[in-house]
């Protein structure tokens, strides 16, 4: 859920961290209630304790979307992702349409882009919109990741509990 909340919100972290907290209390009160001592390790402590593993990483993630998202246009990390990311980009450049469309010709004519701006700002407009692309790139990324390990954690907590040996 927190890959879906832009980074500009302000919120990416808070939400991160809340649910990484609510985590850290639900653990801590279920293993007061699961014993102590046993032959056999509670299959809901293991997957408990690997959900809170796994949205650990999901606030590294969103520091470093976060991180990416406010990279400066010189950066070496940024120079590298463009030229990584963006060959699937579409190239916009001013008077051409990104569909073919005669009539999306100009996609600067919005309020975002001024007349009287001089062609290295429209480069750097495009430029920041283009990073911008390519941060949701790696947020979506870092989503499908997550919610690949999800399911194979959960799957696998499933499969140990229908194949367990009584």
């Amino acid at each position: 859920m927190v890959f879906h909340v832009p980074p500009e919100s302000g919120e990416k972290m808070s939400l991160c961290v809340s649910v990484l907290l609510a985590y850290a209390v639900y653990l801590t009160s279920i293993n007061s209630f699961l014993p102590s001592v046993s032959d056999h390790v509670a299959l809901y402590g293991v997957y408990l304790n690997c959900m809170f593993f796994l949205k650990a990483l999901t606030v590294v993630a969103s520091v470093f979307v976060l991180h990416l998202h406010s990279a400066l246009p010189k950066s070496t990390i940024r120079k590298q992702l463009t030229k990584l990311l963006s060959a699937n980009l579409k190239k916009v450049t001013p008077g051409a349409s990104s569909t073919g469309n005669p009539d999306e010709a100009n996609d600067l004519n919005d309020a975002s882009v001024k007349p009287n701006m001089m062609t290295e700002d429209v480069k750097l407009v495009l430029e920041q919109e283009q990073w911008l692309d390519i941060v949701k790139k790696v947020d979506l990324l870092f989503f499908g990741a997550f919610l690949l390990l999800f399911i194979l954690s959960t799957g696998g907590f499933f499969c140990a509990i229908a194949f367990r040996q009584v």
